[in-house]
C-alpha cells in the first residue's frame, strides 16, 4: 500500500514539474532593444557592478567616483 501511495505522489511532483516546465517554455521571449538603449543598458550594468564592488570592499569611494565619471564621460564623446 505504501507503494501506490508513493507513486501516486511521485506522479503528483511529475506533474508539477511538467507544469513548471511548460510554464518556462511559454513565458521565454526575447527582447530587441535599439542600438542607443543597449548602450543606456550596459552604462547601468557597469555602474551597478562599480557600487558592488564598492559595497564590498574592492574598490575606495573615490575609485568609485572615478569609474562613474569615466563612463559618463564615455557617454558624452559618443
Amino acid at each position: 500500500m505504501k507503494s501506490l501511495q508513493k507513486s501516486a505522489a511521485d506522479r503528483s511532483i511529475m506533474k508539477r514539474n511538467e507544469n513548471e516546465t511548460i510554464v518556462k517554455k511559454e513565458n521565454t521571449s526575447s527582447i530587441a532593444l535599439t542600438e542607443e538603449q543597449e548602450k543606456e543598458f550596459v552604462k547601468a550594468m557597469k555602474i551597478g557592478y562599480y557600487n558592488a564592488f564598492y559595497k564590498q570592499g574592492l574598490i575606495t569611494a573615490e575609485q568609485l567616483e572615478k569609474l562613474i565619471a569615466l563612463q559618463e564621460q564615455s557617454e558624452q564623446a559618443a
